[in-house]
């Protein structure tokens, strides 16, 4: 495959930041094959097209995150934690940067009118989710709504990577197409209202604004996407009648419950301290 060809995972492993290439060149291409060839249903057909460009790296990277594990395991008793899954996860969070900066760029440069269509599902998210929180007076409240669907999200990643492997790709391609379309209309309304010194100040608060709670949670989602495909890859290769595959299991387990922690961090986040950053 012509993905495979630029960049493998021993690249991967070894500089995972040439991954933020892979993802921001996979959304511009895909979006322009989504406009010509899928023009009445062009929204999700970016998100499958960009994961379908991503899906061979992650799943040979989970594929050989799993064989480690398991050469790991047989070498010592104790499981493994969150440091010995860093390459892995690095590759996750650099991809998402690429894919983030590439949907943002679109946003932000293509005629309104195509952006419109191109990114239709994701406006309507994100006005369902305005409206959802709008309707709530208490901070409590507010949090307790954002973690539960945050927990839904987490719950869906490690059910897709469970049953399709690396399926927790295409939820997070997803989410970063709607923090992007978010972070491109703060953008957007910044620059049409500001002077053109202020342009530098609003293009990072703009990503600080939704990153600095997003992050977390994406790194939770990322953890979630790690654990269920480990396992699923190990059911795969039928490793489950081994002794060390209840192991990989508690290394798992290990990873969602840090997650879970971390759902709760950027859920404090959110209401706290994301709207206080403000132009």
């Amino acid at each position: 495959m012509v993905v495979e060809s630029i960049i493998n995972v021993t690249k991967a492993r070894k500089k995972p930041i040439l991954t933020v290439g892979l993802g921001f060149a996979a959304t511009l291409i895909s979006t322009w094959l989504a406009v010509w060839v899928f023009p009445s249903g062009t929204s999700l057909a970016v998100v499958f097209l960009t994961t379908m460009a991503t899906l061979p790296l992650i799943i040979r990277l989970l594929e050989s995150e799993e064989k480690k594990e398991e050469r790991e395991l047989k070498k010592r008793k104790r499981h493994l934690f969150i440091k010995d899954h860093k390459e892995v996860f690095m590759v996750y969070l650099y991809l998402f940067i690429g894919l983030m900066l590439g949907f943002t760029f679109l946003f932000i440069f293509i005629p309104s009118n195509i952006a419109e269509g191109v990114f239709q599902e994701q406006v309507l998210t994100i006005n369902a989710i305005r409206g959802g929180t709008g309707s709530f007076v208490q901070d409590t409240n507010i949090f307790i709504l954002i973690l539960s669907n945050n927990l839904k999200v987490l719950f869906f990643c490690l059910l897709f990577s469970f049953i399709y492997g690396s399926g927790a790709i295409f939820i997070l391609t997803w989410n970063a197409s709607v923090i992007s379309v978010a972070i491109g209309d703060l953008i957007r309304t910044g620059i049409a209202n500001a002077s053109h010194i202020e342009y530098f100040k609003i293009i990072p608060l703009s990503f600080g604004r939704y990153l600095f709670h997003g992050l977390p949670e994406i790194a939770a989602y990322f953890l979630a996407g790690i654990a269920g495909g480990i396992i699923s890859t190990a059911i795969i290769r039928k490793q489950f009648n081994k002794k060390y595959f209840s192991k990989i299991v508690v290394d798992s387990l290990d990873l969602i419950v840090l997650a879970i922690i971390l759902l709760f961090l950027a859920g404090l986040l959110e209401i706290s301290i994301s709207p206080l950053i403000k132009f």
